[in-house]
């Protein structure tokens, strides 16, 4: 974030902040952004972050700073409190309506709408009080990605707190990934095709889940280089698929790991493995397949 010190035709000077990111792969984004503000007129919900400048010969692409107050704390504020009132549902609602406008209004995917790029609030006189930062990924796919990359984002804030917690279940935080999970499919099911968007998604929230397993036995393997109480030096010999089903089936094993292992690559690999799955499985058979795609 920079301070741009604004020089006003009467002398006086305004200070505004901006951001400056490195362009990278892709820069045709920003630049096409630019084209899309008009078209983001179609988004009821939702603005995006105004191109200032993008300056190929530095690579770095400049936007207007964002002020509000980040989703990704309010989720955690909500999982903290094991309470989500009447506003924060309106709010995961409108977040879900605003990404299916943008998806299928506009006919763009952001690539990596998590949490933690939507802003609530900020400015007061603005019409849309939501915000969606950081569109690095953006461009022409499938919005299913998208649904399924939030729903995961979602998830993976309710799997660290239910692991430090304890290893044991809790129905409470898992009732309430599951009334977060509804607001948003609600709320992306009113956008017309956003119904269709949401029967594909399941197979994508499933490749989330999946896809972090060989990076968690990769660290698991680095760490099983290091001496092993007697009797378990063969960990290090399992392959991925055996050694995720042995720390999710055997609690022992999994207690042992803890030790071991990485805290952090132990809670991922033993909550998204064995809890996330049943939640997707819960999620998507029981809630959108029966409470939204038949509901009348």
């Amino acid at each position: 974030m920079l301070d741009l010190i604004l020089k006003k035709s009467d002398g006086s000077s305004e200070s505004k902040k901006i951001v400056a990111k490195p362009l990278s792969s892709n820069q045709e984004v920003y630049e096409n952004l630019r084209l899309l503000e008009k078209d983001f007129l179609k988004v009821r919900l939702v603005r995006i972050p105004k191109v200032i400048c993008v300056d190929l010969e530095s690579d770095y692409v400049f936007t207007e700073y964002v002020t509000g107050t980040n989703v990704e704390n309010i989720l955690h504020q909500v999982i903290l409190q094991r309470h989500f009132n009447i506003r924060q549902k309106r709010l995961f609602e409108e977040i879900g309506q605003g990404l299916a406008e943008i998806n299928l209004k506009l006919e763009m995917i952001h690539g990596d709408p998590r949490t933690a790029n939507w802003i609530f609030g900020g400015c007061v006189r603005a019409r849309k009080k939501l915000s969606l930062i950081d569109w690095e990924c953006a461009g022409k796919s499938d919005p299913a990605w998208d649904l399924s990359s939030l729903i995961y984002s979602v998830g993976r804030s309710v799997s660290y707190l239910l692991c430090d917690l304890s290893l044991e279940r809790k129905d409470d935080l898992i009732d309430l990934f599951d009334a977060i999970c509804s607001a948003i499919i609600a709320g992306y099911a009113k956008v017309d095709g956003g119904r269709k968007v949401i029967k594909q998604s399941a197979g994508y929230w499933v490749y989330h889940v999946l896809s972090v397993i060989p990076e968690i036995h990769e660290r698991i393997f680095q760490h099983c280089r290091t001496p092993l109480p007697n009797g378990f030096g063969f960990l290090r010999w399992l392959p991925p698929s055996i050694l995720s089903t042995t720390i999710v089936k055997k609690k022992s094993v999994a207690r042992l790991l803890l030790k071991v292992c990485t805290r952090v690559s132990s809670i991922i690999l033993l909550i998204l493995v064995k809890r996330n799955l049943e939640l997707a499985k819960r999620r998507m058979h029981a809630a959108i397949m029966h409470d939204i795609l038949f509901r009348e």
